[in-house]
């Protein structure tokens, strides 16, 4: 897929928000994306990597979770940065999350490039991915 326009000209939030509305409209989930605090900008690897990360996500709720709801969570912490995003469908089981499957392969390579961690789990109900990143490299 093409690197998003909206990512380099508005930064990481609007070019979420544009996608989310897009997915909403396509797919009947709808998508709450909440802000901890103040995002700004950050390093354009590390927005294209959350940016990524959370449109693989929801890609995964629509193919496999059968939820119609999901939350995207932001948030900037001292020199980290943190996304998750949870769902309440029929959960992830341990095989999937260690599946060589390229979502999830190209999540954890995403995340390994940034020099941050990835974690995908159960969410009870649901699932979760939460992805932090080191603002500075």
């Amino acid at each position: 897929m093409l690197h998003p326009p909206l990512l380099d000209e508005l930064g990481l939030e609007s070019a979420l928000r544009a996608f989310i509305a897009m997915y909403e409209r396509r797919t009947n989930v709808a998508v709450r994306l909440a802000l901890k605090n103040q995002i700004g900008r950050l390093r354009p690897e590390v927005e294209l990597g959350v940016f990524r990360i959370a449109q693989e996500s929801l890609f995964n709720v629509q193919r496999h979770s059968g939820s119609d709801k999901v939350e995207i969570q932001l948030s900037r912490s001292g020199s980290m940065f943190e996304v998750s995003i949870r769902d309440w469908g029929k959960g992830v089981d341990s095989e999937a999350i260690r599946s060589k499957s390229l979502g999830i392969a190209g999540m954890r390579e995403r995340v390994r490039l940034l020099g941050g961690e990835l974690e995908i789990g159960p969410a009870n109900p649901g699932a979760i991915v939460r992805a932090r990143l080191p603002l500075e490299r």
